[in-house]
């Protein structure tokens, strides 16, 4: 099973290797001392109880891609392999398939500079623990199948992948100690909604350090919420989502209807943009910045979901989508005639969202009859959307500079200065070429025009007189 299958499979007990498990019950048969003091509670059948661990031999548990944790990670892989006319499932007994996986939980493919952050913190963890007191160094209990696949624990297994090779290398190295892993075994009856609700309760609880990434938890838990409706019935949504929230130790319902809400909108994005369900977009990052598009999203959610109108609804989804479409195409670093000098990024967005403090800006940027005809997919309507961020940023510097005249017409004097000191000197003909290609004549129009307007204005004040 491959996560781009998942919702299509029939909820219920999930499918185990018998093999796979005759082999685990015949180990723990053999070896009776090899069962840990060390526990984890489990849930099986929708019951929560606490299980013992066993030691096991790590050849004989296998790499879960299925993971919620990593859904729009894999996704991304899946895409490449399709793309490759590759298969796209991953078989855990291919070693290029492990190889894959495990790369991705290092975080070197797709690059995610978190991720491998996060992956050397545990790996210098785990390695310093096993040095001080020796073993393996991991300290928590993993969970599997029943025949052999993770549920929790895919990282500390490539963590432990990794320095059993370090150890190898070494002159007196003791590489066995990292073969085997301590896990709770599940029942084989256990079901798709018993997984998903132990990586709520083990993976996403605000007391662990390492949270699933804000996406890939909505995705996880609209997941078993569809499931449980579907079971329980539509009038039962108060009850699905207090049930979901029970496993989350420190997020109530409110957090569960956030995280629905969230997704919801990134699904009209995703649609508008036309790549639905492409979720691992959202993960989309500019090289050297640290927040991805996902940021971006979240601040749009509530102003969609608060906007009563339909029309202000449509607007939040066309800005966001907007917005994602030039952060996706300055991530590629593509370049075409139509673009403008705007570069799309989370940290200009910042100062973007900030339009609306000015009503002419706001007026501009929200202009519905240009979102109604705008095409999420074309670089000529980016184009024009860049040219109207540019243009709404110099209305809100010139309101600002409104309130110190002196300043704006300094400015000004200043910049025609500068202009004439250019028509003087080796660089003329160059400087008048650059002009005369931007139609200065017009310009020394307008700017007459409007200082015709401005006098006229001010006389009618009653208020002014030319020197």
């Amino acid at each position: 099973m491959t996560t781009n299958q998942k919702n299509s499979k029939a909820e219920g007990r999930i499918p185990i290797n018998q093999q796979s498990a005759k082999t685990i019950s015949d180990y723990i048969k053999k070896h009776p001392n090899m069962k840990s003091n060390r526990t984890a509670f489990v849930i099986e059948n929708g019951k929560s109880s606490e299980k013992n661990a066993w030691t096991l031999p790590r050849q004989l548990l296998r790499l879960n891609p299925d993971n919620h944790r990593f859904t729009t990670a894999v996704s991304e892989l899946i895409a490449e392999r399709i793309d490759k006319n590759e298969s796209a499932e991953f078989d855990m007994e291919k070693k290029e398939d492990i190889k894959q996986i495990r790369d991705m939980l290092r975080g070197l493919k797709p690059i995610n500079v978190d991720r491998k952050e996060k992956y050397q913190k545990i790996l210098n963890e785990i390695q310093s623990h096993s040095e001080k007191y020796g073993g393996n160094g991991l300290k928590v209990a993993g969970i599997i199948t029943a025949d052999g696949m993770y549920i929790n624990g895919n990282r500390r297994d490539t963590v432990l992948e990794d320095l059993q090779e370090k150890e190898t290398k070494k002159k007196n190295g003791d590489p066995s100690k990292f073969d085997n892993f301590e896990v709770v075994i599940c029942d084989e009856n256990i079901t798709y909604s018993d997984i998903r609700q132990m990586e709520i309760a083990e993976q996403v609880s605000v007391s662990l350090r390492d949270e699933y990434d804000y996406l890939n938890t909505a995705m996880l838990i609209k997941e078993e919420y569809d499931n449980l409706i579907q079971q329980k019935g539509e009038g039962k949504m108060v009850q699905v989502i207090s049930q979901i929230a029970s496993r989350i130790e420190g997020k109530g319902p409110k957090a569960i209807e956030e995280y629905l809400e969230y997704l919801d909108f990134v699904n009209h994005v995703l649609k508008i943009l036309k790549i639905p369900g492409e979720y691992y977009r959202i993960n989309t990052k500019i090289p050297g910045e640290t927040q991805p598009v996902i940021t971006i999203i979240k601040e749009w959610v509530n102003k969609w979901t608060t906007a009563r109108d339909p029309d202000q609804k449509f607007l939040q989804i066309c800005l966001a989508a907007a917005y994602c479409q030039g952060v996706f195409k300055s991530a590629k670093d593509d370049s075409d005639e139509e673009d403008s000098t705007y570069k799309f990024s989370s940290r200009n967005h910042r100062t973007f969202k900030t339009y609306a403090k000015s009503q002419t800006a706001k007026d501009l940027i929200e202009d519905m009859g240009f979102w109604k005809t705008y095409d999420h997919t074309s670089n000529v309507d980016l184009g024009k959307f860049s040219d109207k961020i540019e243009y709404a940023e110099e209305i809100k510097k010139h309101e600002s500079w409104i309130k110190q005249p002196k300043k704006v017409l300094n400015s000004i004097q200043s910049s025609l200065t500068t202009i004439d000191d250019a028509l003087v000197g080796s660089k003329a003909p160059e400087v008048k070429a650059e002009l005369e290609s931007a139609d200065v004549v017009d310009y020394f129009d307008a700017f007459k025009h409007l200082i015709s307007k401005i006098e006229e204005k001010l006389k009618r004040s009653g208020k002014f007189t030319k020197n």
